[in-house]
């Protein structure tokens, strides 16, 4: 996760130090069945903590999209000092109903949600296993401006591969997404 918190932009002060750039951060995972939104936010001592995590029903748009904005209304808040180790990532393995990072790596499907001002980006990263976490992944990031709840949500399970482009176009309103979806799905745009 600490390579994953340096590719999104924070950069390390020292080895157990990362500075946040400007904006909001929320991440989701989709693990055993679980869809898992996470706020991102950073220690008084200036490390980033993914932290918060909470189960949200994978067929509400709107409680995704809903859970997406609260995540990152409250990104950057925190206060305390990190722990660290594996007890700081022990909500996340709850919340994904397992009991060690090696089951929760086995087919987490991680994305990486940042917000500034309307602008959102949502990054999908590559898993590469328990001993190497999450990796950028190599598909272009979807960027939306002023995305309603629906289409926020909708956008979300579009990225993590669980639903296909027409619940995203459902959710524009019949817009034409083509620009803006990420390349390895739109052979299923007609």
């Amino acid at each position: 996760m600490f390579k994953r918190l340096l590719n999104l932009g924070f950069t390390k002060q020292t080895e157990s130090h990362i500075s946040k750039p400007e904006g909001e951060y929320a991440g989701c995972y989709f693990v055993n069945g679980r869809l898992i939104i996470h706020t991102v936010s950073k220690t008084t001592a200036g490390i980033a903590l993914a932290e918060n995590p909470t189960i949200v029903p994978i067929g509400d748009r709107q409680a995704i999209g809903s859970a997406v904005l609260q995540a990152l209304s409250v990104s950057g808040t925190n206060t305390t000092d990190a722990i660290g180790g594996i007890s700081q990532f022990a909500p996340f393995l709850k919340a994904a109903g397992v009991r060690s990072y090696k089951a929760f790596m086995t087919d987490a499907i991680c994305l990486d949600i940042e917000k500034r001002d309307n602008n959102f980006t949502i990054s999908r990263w590559e898993n590469e296993g328990a001993r190497n976490g999450f990796a950028p992944s190599s598909e272009r990031p979807c960027e939306l401006t002023d995305p309603t709840i629906d289409l926020l949500g909708a956008y979300i399970l579009y990225a993590l591969g669980l639903t296909n482009c027409e619940a995203v176009l459902a959710a524009m309103g019949g817009i034409d997404p083509t620009a803006t979806l990420p390349p390895r799905n739109r052979s299923d745009i007609s």
